[in-house]
């Protein structure tokens, strides 16, 4: 089972998520666009829109990851207006799960006797439409557990072991968002994210 989630804190959300199920591999991208580096709203969709323009018709592979996420930070550096985002693009076949990142949004995989970081040696800046940004890849791993895929809204703002413990308790997307939450119920950020469970 696979959700999306986002929502805005501000009046321009610069959050974006987007996933994609083919034959054979789900495509999850995740981008938080630089606020005060240009455009942040525009930088992470087009940012999105780049990735699945560049993968389509290639072998998934990890290198072609890598060097999607190398082609989508030129084509933004080529625009002025364009600015600068985060960015994640992870694989998920039947029993692996591979990716590259740049920036301080976050994969992790869960379940009752692992929590994986997998973006946890990611470079955070330069950051994609720099021209200078540095993708570092994970896996393949094997699948075990749930998946989460998002950006700082998230995993800035709610507590990470309270993440971990909805995730192996089979929350929803909505109720992990909760997480980050403050008590007059808006956010602290704005939030985007993919929550892959394991199939019953």
């Amino acid at each position: 089972m696979i959700e999306l989630f986002t929502q805005k804190n501000n009046s321009e959300m610069q959050d974006s998520a987007s996933m994609s199920v083919k034959h054979d591999y789900s495509l999850f991208i995740v981008a938080d666009g630089a606020g005060g580096i240009g455009d942040g709203k525009h930088a992470s969709q087009n940012a999105i829109d780049f990735v699945h323009s560049f993968l389509t018709g290639k072998e998934i592979t990890l290198n072609n990851v890598k060097s999607c996420i190398k082609h989508v930070d030129h084509q933004l550096s080529l625009c002025d207006n364009y600015g600068e985002t985060t960015l994640i693009v992870l694989i998920q076949t039947n029993n692996q799960i591979f990716g590259a990142s740049v920036g301080d949004s976050s994969a992790i995989m869960v379940s009752k006797a692992l929590v994986h970081d997998l973006t946890e040696n990611q470079i955070r800046k330069p950051l994609v439409g720099s021209g200078e940004a540095s993708p570092v890849g994970f896996g393949p791993l094997n699948v075990n557990g749930s998946i989460i895929i998002g950006t700082d809204g998230l995993f800035k703002y709610a507590n990470f072991q309270k993440i971990t413990e909805y995730m192996n308790d089979n929350r929803s997307a909505s109720e992990i968002a909760g997480l980050a939450r403050l008590k007059s119920g808006a956010f602290s950020d704005d939030i985007a994210f993919i929550l892959s469970k394991p199939q019953a």
